[in-house]
């Protein structure tokens, strides 16, 4: 009986993983497009969008990198995913007064002129 709610479940998470993937795609670019300077178009938007991608390609880098250090096959997914949350949790938490400040910065302070 557990096997036939496996794959119905699989798909829903899929979706739901990829609906929340556009979402913050979906809003990062608005952002972009709100602070970018106009007077060079979407060269900023370019820029930011690959030091974007690159950031988050780095971190997941990392986690690979990571996973070759745990040696136990049974505990690494979810230990990974726990330490993350963990660290991800404290990241937000340390830095929660800078994202403040920079979402109150008007929107002159972000560009070049």
């Amino acid at each position: 009986l557990s096997k036939i709610y496996f794959y119905p479940v699989l798909i829903l998470l899929f979706i739901l993983n990829e609906a929340l993937i556009y979402l913050m795609l979906v809003t990062r670019v608005g952002f972009y497009a709100r602070i970018s300077d106009p007077s060079i178009g979407g060269t900023y938007i370019t820029l930011l969008t690959t030091l974007g991608n690159l950031g988050a390609s780095l971190s997941l880098s990392g986690v690979y990198y990571a996973a070759e250090w745990i040696q136990s096959p049974k505990i690494d997914y979810p230990l990974l995913v726990g330490i993350c949350f963990v660290l991800g949790l404290i990241w937000m938490w340390t830095q929660y007064g800078v994202f403040k400040d920079l979402q109150a910065l008007p929107l002159q302070k972000w560009r070049l002129s």
